[in-house]
């Protein structure tokens, strides 16, 4: 999932694994809620950057969260563990991956 912000409009892509092809590409969308996933994160900066989200469950094939924000002087780079999110959901860290991730599964069930 891609999200990127030119000339004052957010935009939307995934490409996703597909076992019957390679892959599936999605076609590019506006997204103005991005704008929304940034707000939160420069509103909860500290919360989100300084510690990270607490799970006493240890999940060995679950999936994760990649997250890589490169905006201006601002880099910010996380993976989080799902059980990680799903036990900490007060968490700003966590609060900000599910809500990329409500934008992200609204995009491509959209399709």
């Amino acid at each position: 999932m891609f999200f990127w912000t030119k000339n004052g409009f957010s935009f939307i892509k995934a490409i996703k694994y597909s076992s019957e092809q390679d892959y599936i590409e999605f076609p590019i969308k506006e997204c103005p809620e991005f704008n929304n996933i940034l707000s939160y994160y420069f509103d909860n900066i500290k919360g989100i950057t300084g510690s990270a989200p607490k799970s006493e469950k240890i999940i060995s094939h679950n999936y994760g969260y990649y997250v890589e924000l490169d905006i201006n002087d601002t880099y910010f780079r996380t993976y989080l563990r799902n059980e990680k999110v799903e036990d900490d959901r007060k968490h700003p860290r966590s609060m900000w991956i599910l809500k990329i991730h409500e934008i992200a599964k609204d995009y491509i069930f959209s399709k």
